[in-house]
């Protein structure tokens, strides 16, 4: 058997490794990623902030507005009610009627302008209670999705390693450190096909003589750009 073959099929099982655990690394960065739902709560808890500030600041509002009708109603009863006969007084009262409806038209305003606020920080909860509810349930679908693929990966990688020991029996120790050694140099590849003479990893153009000494079944042949190992199959 050529030496490099078994070597090759390792590096194929080891790349099946890597890419699953990359992938649920990602996986388990993705479900701990909570950033959407912490904004989307941040976002809640604020609009509720604003949204309850302007309920309060117009039912005071309303109240200073329903207070300043009855102080109106009180000077008009007088006004009107026939015990005040005096002039000057019944002047005085009329005086204070029209000033009291006066401050009453301002305090009106105020209240149309808190009703609009309120009305405005009411659709802002709203928004917001209805995004953070939008934020919940994508979470719940994206990762019910996410865990089903992680269970699938996690039985894939325990295949894998099963697979793995299978393949690396039968290599000889030296072999197999050298290839553990050239995997951490290089980026997890260690052997590459050497496909229409030129090396699968790096691209080099591989020369006849190089290329005929990976055909060799006893000896291990390097790339000369990249080192890594050669398989011709």
């Amino acid at each position: 058997m050529n030496r490099a073959f078994p070597l090759f099929r390792l590096q194929q099982v080891d790349t099946q490794l890597d890419q699953a655990n990359a992938r649920l690394h990602q996986i388990e960065g993705i479900l701990k990623n909570e950033a959407a739902l912490r904004e989307a709560e941040e976002n809640l808890a604020e609009a509720t902030k604003q949204h309850e500030g302007a309920r309060k600041e117009l039912h005071k509002a309303e109240e200073i507005t329903k207070a300043q009708r009855q102080k109106i109603k009180n000077t008009d009863d007088q006004l009107y009610g026939g015990k005040v006969r005096n002039p000057k007084e019944l002047q005085d009262l009329q005086r204070e009627s029209e000033a009291l409806g006066r401050y009453l038209a301002v305090l009106e305003e105020r209240q149309l302008e808190a009703m609009l606020v309120a009305d405005e920080k009411e659709t802002a909860f709203q928004a917001a209670e209805q995004k953070i509810n939008d934020v919940r349930a994508r979470l719940i679908e994206s990762h019910a999705a996410l865990n089903g693929e992680k269970s699938q990966l996690t039985s894939q990688v325990e295949q894998l390693l099963t697979g793995r020991e299978m393949v690396a029996n039968p290599i000889a120790s030296d072999d197999l450190l050298h290839y553990d050694t050239l995997r951490k140099r290089r980026a997890g590849v260690a052997v590459a096909k050497a496909k229409d003479k030129s090396c699968s990893a790096c691209g080099t153009r591989l020369s006849t003589s190089h290329f005929q000494a990976a055909l060799s079944q006893s000896e291990l042949t390097h790339c000369d750009s990249c080192g890594r190992i050669l398989y011709v199959g």
